[in-house]
């Protein structure tokens, strides 16, 4: 979900001067770490809280074009803005395996509180507009600023997700997917156009009213902490 906003007002729909075109999902790509800790109501029915640290990635471009009728001289910037933000992460979920068996698919769904740890936003220009700029050249890289004024310290929401799990003597063995999906704007609508980083005059740039989805896959070893023949989880009894 998102609401674009803007420094320049556009004097015709055909006027695309500051509009921006964010990245796809699989173009950004970060890493998580966390625990897993899970109590288990019978074979079947489970209680899943996996606290931990992960860093939501982004970005987007913008491009100006300006012309002098006295001159006689063009001038255009193409600018991709990359957004880092480290959460701490608190999902919690109700999970299903679907099966009383070693080896168990499973569902589980639920919600998450993030509590953001720091962000950076960095800005790269050059001076052709053909919808790509290089990250990888140094000599573009314009600013980079922390971006914490701007966006909120919390985010909460739904989480959902699947995977299976290997029940062995000792320990479990879980590969999961989880989709999260933000209830709340990422940024902070105050301070839009406040320009304490210095990125609107600069870039004349301002952040849109978004709200953010992730998709993470995590392998987790899970060690019982009690018998597990007493808790129930254990697939089969006999080794």
């Amino acid at each position: 979900m998102k609401d674009s906003y803007h420094v320049l007002t556009p004097t015709s729909e055909l006027d695309l001067n500051g509009s921006k075109t964010y990245g796809k999902m699989f173009e950004s790509w970060s890493s998580q770490f966390g625990f897993k800790l899970m109590y288990g109501f019978s074979k079947h029915i489970s209680v899943v809280v996996e606290p931990g640290i992960y860093t939501k990635k982004f970005h987007y471009l913008t491009n100006y074009a300006w012309s002098d009728t006295i001159d006689m001289m063009d001038f255009s910037k193409e600018i991709r803005f990359n957004n880092n933000i480290t959460y701490f992460t608190l999902p919690l979920y109700l999970r299903w395996d679907m099966l009383k068996k070693q080896f168990s698919p499973y569902i589980q769904a639920g919600g998450f509180f993030d509590f953001r740890y720091k962000s950076q936003k960095a800005a790269y220009v050059d001076g052709m507009i053909d919808g790509a700029v290089d990250v990888n050249n140094p000599d573009l890289l314009t600013a980079e600023v922390s971006w914490n004024d701007y966006v909120k310290k919390h985010q909460y929401g739904i989480a959902g997700g699947l995977g299976f799990s290997y029940f062995s003597k000792y320990v479990v063995i879980s590969l999961e997917v989880n989709y999260k999906m933000a209830l709340n704007p990422l940024f902070d609508d105050r301070n839009r156009y406040s320009d304490l980083s210095g990125f609107t005059t600069q870039f004349l740039d301002v952040d849109d009213r978004i709200k953010l989805g992730s998709l993470n896959a995590q392998l987790s070893l899970m060690i019982p902490i009690s018998s597990m023949v007493y808790l129930k989880i254990l697939r089969r009894t006999k080794y």
